[in-house]
């Protein structure tokens, strides 16, 4: 391989997930900004109304002091604001994320389907995919009580949790059960690690792709658990060559977490189970398929998409 090509291939990993982070920042800036804006125009008018009806002559000083209390009021307001509604920004950011790849493969006449690895299963290891996602997230979710984190990782899980889970029903499910397998797969999966394990052996593409999208999930506890998570979708993905796989698994680890939010306490003996069905589970997966992961550089790669 050479240096070109190295060079090509983590610049498109590179690319795809600058692509992804940058909606991300887009989104929220702008939505920050139309909603200061509009506050700001309301409360000047409403300010300079009170000024002008109680007919007293207020000094510069007085004037611009009202104006920064006024101006943090707003960014308070502001900042809550976009506290209440970074499920729907999140969600607008994914749909014009996915847009922007699909726009880019069809301006290069490429599928983006098999440009992301996306490609036909048998029926019964789509199931097993999705059954194998919700026990580990059942697993994920005892295991995590048996770590001694510090209480204030917990409190940062809780508060994260709750911008999520506690946003409308319908969009919860949404953006959490719906667009973020897809989204997130095609990112790490379908586009950084396919692209990064051109230039790098197999596995440190698997931990690199695995890490970053550990990163996204921002609370300490999450990027721990979602970074081994990542790593796994990687290795499912490799294992049944298609994009499908992880995206199904991802599909069923968050279903059983927004399922998981409506019961306040889970049995023991379900939670023995699900690590069991998840050892399992994985087994079934080495099991079942016969590909076998090769840990070094990625081999036929067409030459097509050496330019991606």
């Amino acid at each position: 391989m050479t240096f070109r090509k190295v060079i090509k291939s983590i610049g498109s990993a590179l690319m795809y997930f600058g692509i992804y982070m940058a909606w991300q920042f887009a989104v929220a800036f702008i939505a920050a900004f139309a909603v200061m804006m509009a506050m700001a125009v309301g409360a000047g008018v409403d300010m300079a109304a009170q000024m002008a009806q109680s007919g007293t002559q207020y000094s510069y000083d007085e004037v611009f002091e009202a104006a920064m209390e006024l101006e943090m009021s707003i960014a308070e307001d502001a900042s809550a604001w976009l506290l209440e509604h970074t499920v729907l920004l999140t969600l607008i950011a994914g749909v014009l994320t996915l847009a922007t790849y699909a726009l880019i493969f069809a301006l290069r006449k490429k599928n983006i389907f098999r440009e992301v690895g996306l490609a036909k299963m048998p029926v019964l290891p789509c199931f097993g995919m999705v059954i194998l996602g919700a026990a580990l997230n059942l697993a994920v979710s005892y295991v995590l009580t048996l770590v001694p984190f510090p209480e204030a990782w917990w409190t940062e899980q809780a508060a994260q949790s709750e911008l999520l889970l506690g946003a409308e029903p319908w969009l919860t499910i949404l953006l959490s059960v719906i667009l973020a397998p897809i989204l997130e797969e095609v990112v790490f999966r379908g586009l950084v690690h396919s692209r990064l394990k051109r230039s790098m052996p197999m596995l440190a593409s698997m931990i690199i792709s695995a890490w970053l999208f550990g990163l996204m999930h921002v609370s300490i506890i999450a990027v721990i658990y979602a970074s081994l998570l990542g790593f796994l979708l990687a290795w499912v993905m490799e294992k049944y060559k298609s994009l499908l796989a992880p995206m199904l698994v991802h599909f069923g680890f968050n279903l059983c977490a927004v399922v998981l939010d409506m019961f306040e306490d889970i049995p023991t003996l379900v939670c023995i189970a699900a690590r069991a069905v998840s050892v399992i589970g994985i087994v079934v997966v080495q099991m079942r398929s016969k590909n076998k992961i090769e840990f070094a550089f990625a081999k036929d790669v067409p030459s097509q998409d050496e330019n991606q």
